[in-house]
């Protein structure tokens, strides 16, 4: 069995992912198991400078409306200190997910990410590459994942010196999707973070801010996700049946290249 750890996005918690990747949990069967996990903050003002509910309805709106199951929560939140962006809570983030790979005594195949979650599952994949990257990690010895796959994705690093180093990912196998009318995380935003993965795969869909649920997705993703088993194909499987064609160019196109992409500056 392979196992993925799961992160979810922006105002989301463990409960709202395993729901929202519900179709895709049925899909893998007994193959693959998702852990998923709360991030470590509750979201009290959003930093996006909108109301919860304009992100993710799922969430609860005020205190007195939240249970475990609809707590909005972060992996950090975006600020300013005039000069750079600042990710608030992002070193107790770290620790805390340092303390979640002690505590598991399987290990993980994989990681996935949604939005917020992609960018952080951006950073540990990196971290387990380099583990001197943040002290949270010195002295560890964590495998690399096997792959990572993030869905709304961003390059978490903006002008913030935190995160000197952090890329790009050399290593890991990536898998990118990208709705070709997400608002949320615009494509630049998501190709900053591709073109920051040395062996990147892009996989497109006519959606927004989502993992599409399709049942062409859906058996892609476990074909994806199961390649990785041991003597598996790591990746290389065909795409989606009804798929449009990558507008990207080959060097980062379906399928992953397997070859290094420049860092961005």
């Amino acid at each position: 069995m392979l196992r993925i750890l799961a992160l979810p996005g922006y105002t989301q918690n463990a409960y709202i992912m395993s729901k929202r990747l519900g179709a895709l949990r049925k899909g893998c069967g007994k193959d693959v198991e998702f852990v998923f996990i709360d991030p470590p903050h509750i979201v009290l003002n959003p930093s996006f400078g909108g109301s919860l509910a304009d992100f993710d309805s799922t969430a609860a709106s005020t205190p007195e409306e939240q249970t475990p199951e609809n707590t909005p929560r972060s992996w950090w939140e975006a600020g300013s200190d005039g000069m750079n962006m600042t990710y608030v809570g992002f070193d107790e983030t770290v620790q805390y997910l340092r303390e979640v790979l002690d505590k598991d005594e399987k290990g993980f195949d994989g990681v996935f990410g949604f939005s917020q979650g992609a960018g952080m599952a951006a950073i540990l994949a990196s971290i387990l590459e380099k583990p001197s990257l943040h002290p949270a990690f010195a002295g560890s010895s964590f495998p690399p994942f096997k792959f990572a796959i993030f869905a709304g994705g961003f390059l978490p690093v903006a002008t913030n010196p935190t995160f000197e180093g952090y890329f790009p990912i050399e290593q890991t196998p990536t898998l990118h999707i990208i709705g070709n009318v997400d608002v949320i995380i615009g494509e630049a935003r998501s190709l900053a973070l591709v073109e920051n993965c040395h062996d990147a795969r892009i996989e497109r869909h006519d959606g927004g801010h989502f993992v599409p649920a399709k049942a062409s997705f859906k058996n892609f993703l476990k074909e994806y996700i199961t390649s990785f088993e041991p003597g598996g194909l790591c990746g290389d499987v065909p795409p989606p049946k009804s798929a449009p064609p990558s507008a990207v160019p080959t060097p980062i196109a379906t399928p992953r290249s397997g070859s290094p992409a420049p860092a961005s500056k």
